[in-house]
């Protein structure tokens, strides 16, 4: 069995990483263990770290304190890969000031890794360790797989890119809103992810997977972001 462990910044970013994993391996043979936020929630709470991209960067800062991920078990012999995720828009917020030109995405998707390695203190990942990075965020895989055809769905993988794309853009879950099947709702100003609605897509999003994926890029046991770089919305 493969057996996965997550740090992600949500739940919902768990659903599409099984769906998408599902049906790179062809197989629901694996397990996904949740380490960040923390599978039992607290009770509702995200556990000691918090939730969103804060609550990676905890855990990572963590990871760097403790001396390494071998050092608070992480990646014990029986784990086949250890994926850290974050949304590529981490680049835009004002404590990291780090965004790029876009398109292309791979520029921020380069910068956001950086600043994950940075949180770990580390270099070079191990080889077992992935990097996950959806530009701009998980949502964009949604609105290709699940819309593909509304002109916000279209990609920056196109040539030459149309002057709006997927990839690039700053709130995908924004241009969810309204749409059926219903990803998110509004609370107040609030825009709330529906984590029922993500895990009801699974079979939808893995069937969508080949018109995602570059195969060119894809492989599951490098040390480089081959989630992010397979899939360009």
């Amino acid at each position: 069995m493969f057996n996965l462990r997550l740090i992600c910044e949500g739940p919902t970013d768990q659903a599409v990483l099984e769906a998408v994993l599902s049906a790179h391996l062809n197989s629901t043979d694996f397990r996904i263990t949740r380490l960040q936020p923390d599978e039992s929630l607290y009770a509702g709470d995200a556990g000691p770290h918090g939730g969103g991209w804060k609550g990676v960067r905890g855990w990572c800062q963590s990871v760097q304190a403790a001396g390494g991920l071998e050092a608070i078990g992480a990646l014990q012999p029986d784990v086949n890969l250890l994926v850290i995720h974050v949304d590529a828009d981490i680049v835009l917020d004002h404590e990291h000031d780090a965004a790029r030109p876009c398109p292309p995405p791979e520029s921020n998707i380069l910068a956001a890794e950086e600043i994950v390695k940075n949180w770990l203190g580390l270099e070079r990942l191990p080889e077992n360790v992935l990097l996950w990075v959806p530009a701009m965020a998980t949502e964009a895989w949604l609105l290709r797989a699940i819309f593909p055809d509304l002109p916000e769905s279209r990609s920056c993988r196109a040539d030459p890119p149309p002057p709006a794309c997927v990839e690039c853009m700053e709130d995908p879950a924004a241009a969810l809103e309204g749409k059926k099947p219903k990803f998110v709702r509004r609370k107040g100003k609030d825009l709330r992810k529906i984590p029922a609605a993500y895990r009801d897509a699974h079979n939808d999003l893995a069937g969508a997977w080949e018109n995602l994926v570059d195969r060119k890029s894809t492989r599951l046991n490098s040390s480089h972001t081959v989630i992010s770089y397979a899939v360009f919305c």
